[in-house]
């Protein structure tokens, strides 16, 4: 069903007029100082907006390094992270009343991050390839383990964001080419999938505060597992 029976609604164009460039990446951010929480979206020309219901759109300030290019965004608690897939980076912005002002802290570099396209960060960095790989970063970031997906029937293919389980052993991904979810163990191996005929021309997975949301068919759509 939609979400509270709802219509979808546009909150975010490229305009050239309004300087909004093509959306890269959005993430939502709960703990926020910018007047409740918000909907954070990074455009292609490293520009951050917000979104709200009370305050509409508005950009927030952002402190972005020289040549970035945004390949995702993610928050963890308060703080925004930015994947730098060229540059094999991963930038941490600490958060104050007025955004994200300040140079940020390089989080993460590291060679492997230099194929990824998605990024979770729950007190590790999780990334999803294009080619299906996923790496899990431990001991400070510096070493990457490559998910074997062990017993997986079909490997996945480009895979969205990793989304954290209420269990922390396990992580789950959807993987929209293969109208599925899979979850997967952080030690690399697999654990099991969920297949649905409404997970058909899934777009989008979110599993926030222990509920999980699929964004299928124009609908939004709660998954229990």
């Amino acid at each position: 069903m939609r979400s509270n029976g709802a219509e979808p609604q546009i909150v975010f164009s490229e305009n050239k007029d309004e300087k909004r460039a093509k959306p890269i990446a959005i993430a939502h951010l709960d703990e926020s100082d910018l007047g409740g929480p918000v909907l954070l979206i990074a455009d292609a020309a490293n520009k951050l907006w917000m979104y709200s219901r009370v305050d509409g759109l508005r950009t927030v300030s952002f402190a972005a390094p020289a040549n970035l290019a945004i390949s995702d965004i993610t928050v963890n608690g308060p703080d925004l992270f930015v994947l730098d897939a060229g540059q094999s980076t991963i930038y941490r912005y600490l958060q104050t009343p007025q955004g994200f002002p300040n140079a940020p802290l390089a989080a993460l570099k590291n060679s492997d991050l230099g194929n990824a396209r998605r990024l979770m960060v729950d007190g590790e960095f999780i990334t999803t390839d294009a080619d299906g790989t996923v790496h899990r970063f431990i001991a400070g970031g510096q070493t990457a383990i490559t998910f074997s997906q062990a017993g997986i029937d079909r490997k996945l293919v480009a895979p969205e964001a990793v989304q954290a389980m209420t269990d922390r052993s396990e992580v789950a991904i959807l993987d929209a080419s293969n109208d599925r979810i899979v979850v997967l163990r952080r030690d690399g191996g697999f654990a099991r999938q969920y297949r649905h005929k409404d997970f058909d021309g899934a777009s989008a997975f979110v599993i926030r505060k222990g509920d999980a949301l699929i964004f299928s068919g124009g609908q939004l759509r709660r998954v229990i597992f």
